[in-house]
């Protein structure tokens, strides 16, 4: 199993957003685009992460239980990119 950060990102932004097209507005994508990454995470781990029987998507059991791990994931992700740009010097 293979994850992308874009695909946590998507996840992590439509959770917060509470709809797919929130999401989609967040990250200046198509909500199309956020649909397709979250059903290729679902895929690719072989869980559904959000119910789509209702008008709003819900977070299923499994969802609930990665969102934490993703947004730690995405923050620790936030946290290496502050650290390698407070330590970088140009290359001569």
């Amino acid at each position: 199993m293979s994850l992308s950060l874009e695909q946590l990102r998507a996840f992590a932004a439509a959770v917060e957003a509470g709809s797919f097209s929130g999401a989609a507005r967040k990250l200046g994508k198509a909500q199309s685009s956020v649909s397709g990454l979250i059903i290729s995470m679902e895929n690719s781990m072989g869980i559904p992460l959000f119910d789509r029987s209702k008008r709003s998507p819900r977070l299923t059991e499994a969802g609930m239980a990665l969102i934490n791990d993703v947004n730690a994931v995405l923050a620790s992700h936030q946290n290496l990119r502050q650290t390698v740009s407070s330590v970088s010097k140009p290359i001569a």
